[in-house]
C-alpha cells in the first residue's frame, strides 16, 4: 500500500470530525485470524468475495479484480484497453473496515493503491440487482447500462477524499434537492447562453467542496443512451455537449470514468 493509503486509514480511538481519521480501522489481510462470519457480524455490508480476495497474494488480488471489472462492465473498445493499463499501475488492493465512533458498525471499503506513491481509489460494496432495478425505475429507466453495471462492482466510488460517485440509494434524494435548488435560484442554468431545464440534470458524481456535479443530461442521447455533462456551481453552466473537444461532456459513463481514473500524483 502506498503511503497515502496508510496515512488516510489512521486509527485514533477517539471520535473525530475529520474524514481521514477513523475511530477504529481493521485491515483484512492474508492470514488474518478473524473468520468471515465474525467480520460480517462487525460489518454487515462486507461481501464474502472481498474477504476471500483479501486472503490471496497481492498479484492475484489485482488480477482477479481486473477480471471482475472486465466481466461485469459492458464491452467498450476504448475503455477495456484503458482499464487493463490502469490495473498495471495498481500496486496493491486492500480491504479496510472502518468506524467513525465506538457505537457505529464497521463499514467496508475496497482500496486500489496506485504505484509510485500516487493516488488511491476507494470503492464501496456493490449494489444488489434489486436496488439497481429499483433506482432505474425511479429514473424512468434513463440511467445508462454501463453506469448500472458499474454499481454491481462498487456502489459508491471516490478518489482519496473526494465526495465521488454517489451511492445509488441516495441518487433520487440528491437529484430532487439539486434540481429544486436550481429552480429556486436567481441564477439560470445555461449552456453557451441557452437556458437548460434543471429537471433534465441527474447528478451521479459530486466534486468535493465545489457544489459542482457530473450529471446525466436527459436532453442528450449521443450514442443511444443518456450522455453526461459537468455542472459548475460557480457560474451555473453545463459543458458544451455540442463540441467533441469539450473535455467535460462525455457520451457515456465509461468515457467519464476513464477521465476520473486518470492518475493524479500528490505533491
Amino acid at each position: 500500500m502506498n503511503s497515502h493509503v496508510k496515512r488516510f486509514y489512521q486509527q485514533t480511538n477517539e471520535s473525530s470530525e475529520f474524514e481521514h481519521l477513523f475511530y477504529e480501522v481493521i485491515y483484512i489481510e492474508q492470514g488474518t485470524k478473524l473468520t468471515y462470519d465474525k467480520l460480517n457480524e462487525m460489518s454487515p455490508n462486507l461481501p464474502r468475495g472481498w474477504f476471500e480476495l483479501s486472503q490471496l497474494s497481492h498479484k492475484d488480488r489485482i488480477e482477479f479484480s481486473l477480471d471482475f471489472w472486465l466481466k461485469t462492465l459492458p464491452y467498450q473498445p476504448k475503455f477495456h484497453p484503458f482499464l487493463e493499463e490502469f490495473f498495471k499501475h495498481v500496486d496493491d488492493i486492500g480491504i479496510y473496515l472502518t468506524k467513525d465512533n465506538p457505537n457505529a458498525p464497521f463499514q467496508s471499503e475496497f482500496v486500489y493503491s496506485i504505484e509510485k506513491d500516487k493516488c488511491f481509489f476507494r470503492g464501496f460494496p456493490p449494489a444488489s440487482g434489486d436496488l439497481v432495478a429499483e433506482v432505474k425505475g425511479v429514473f424512468s429507466n434513463r440511467l445508462p447500462k454501463d453506469f448500472c453495471r458499474f454499481n454491481m462492482i462498487h456502489n459508491g466510488f471516490r478518489k482519496h477524499m473526494d465526495t465521488g460517485i454517489l451511492f445509488l440509494q441516495n441518487m433520487r434524494k440528491y437529484a430532487d434537492e439539486f434540481q429544486q435548488t436550481l429552480i429556486n435560484s436567481e441564477k439560470m442554468v445555461t449552456c453557451k447562453g441557452i437556458h437548460i431545464d434543471p429537471s433534465a440534470l441527474i447528478p451521479f458524481y459530486e466534486c468535493f467542496g465545489l457544489h459542482s456535479y457530473q450529471c446525466f443530461f436527459a436532453d442528450w442521447y449521443p450514442i443511444g443512451e443518456i450522455g453526461n455533462v459537468y455542472f459548475s456551481g460557480i457560474d451555473y453552466t453545463i459543458s458544451d455537449y455540442h463540441k467533441k473537444e469539450d473535455s467535460l461532456a462525455f457520451p457515456s459513463f465509461l468515457d467519464w470514468l476513464m477521465f476520473y481514473l486518470e492518475q493524479v500524483e500528490f505533491k
